[in-house]
């Protein structure tokens, strides 16, 4: 019988690898779209989809600690 450690990695790994898969299947036709000569200058001038994909992941990480931090301090409240 395998851990609740080990458990909970499993469970976590599989689940960070189906997430993965399908972020890096939808960035690349979000490249495609966001390049497209239809499109103004200063779209094609950079890649977009990278930056947005990017500030997306960085914004819910920090909600994800703001929420941990302020879930752990209401429970430490509580008791």
């Amino acid at each position: 019988m395998l851990t609740r450690w080990a458990g909970s990695f499993a469970k976590y790994f599989g689940s960070g690898v189906i997430i993965a898969t399908a972020f890096i299947h939808f960035l690349a036709p979000a490249i495609d779209e966001l390049t497209s000569p239809c499109l103004g200058v200063a779209w094609t001038e950079y890649p977009w989809a990278l930056a947005i994909s990017m500030g997306s992941v960085f914004g819910i990480f920090f909600l994800e600690l703001t929420a941990f931090r302020w879930g752990s301090s209401k429970l430490a409240s509580i008791g």
